[in-house]
């Protein structure tokens, strides 16, 4: 009987150290993001904050806006936008206007710079990309490219 609850200590101190170092790398994550130039991060617009406001509020446990890019269409790369409700040791978090944005460090080089903006065209709320990295993008607007 000892030795189970001497492994589950020891299993509840490992879970609880990678916890810490996961806590760390975001900390130093966010850190490096408040030395750096505001323009060198994806940016909201206060209609844009306010749209992701109101749908974060409406999910539970949600953590932030997540913006990153996916290969795909016929530009070669997508916008891939989603409130998430998980942050990975890996992404970079930094908060804007009261709203968490998560980047993958992967898609960050593309978004650099970015703004989002919120645009209502009658009925229907749609969020415009103003992407200073892109040199290109598909007739239907749906992928962009960037030069290498």
């Amino acid at each position: 009987m000892r030795s189970t609850e001497t492994s589950q200590t020891t299993m509840r101190n490992e879970n609880l150290e990678k916890l810490q170092n996961q806590q760390n790398q975001q900390n130093q994550n966010s850190t490096k993001l408040q030395n750096q130039n505001p323009e060198a991060l994806v940016a909201l617009t206060p209609t844009a904050v306010s749209h992701v406001k109101k749908i974060l509020h409406q999910m539970q446990n949600a953590k932030g806006l997540r913006v990153g890019v996916k290969k795909s269409g016929c530009s070669g790369l997508s916008y891939v936008v989603d409130c998430t409700t998980e942050i990975e040791a890996t992404d970079i978090v930094y908060p804007w206007e009261g709203v968490q944005i998560i980047v993958d460090a992967k898609s960050l080089p593309y978004l650099k710079g970015m703004k989002i903006d919120c645009v209502t065209e009658g009925l229907n709320q749609t969020l415009k990309f103003i992407n200073p990295n892109a040199t290109g993008a598909c007739g239907c607007g749906e992928s962009f490219s960037v030069d290498k």
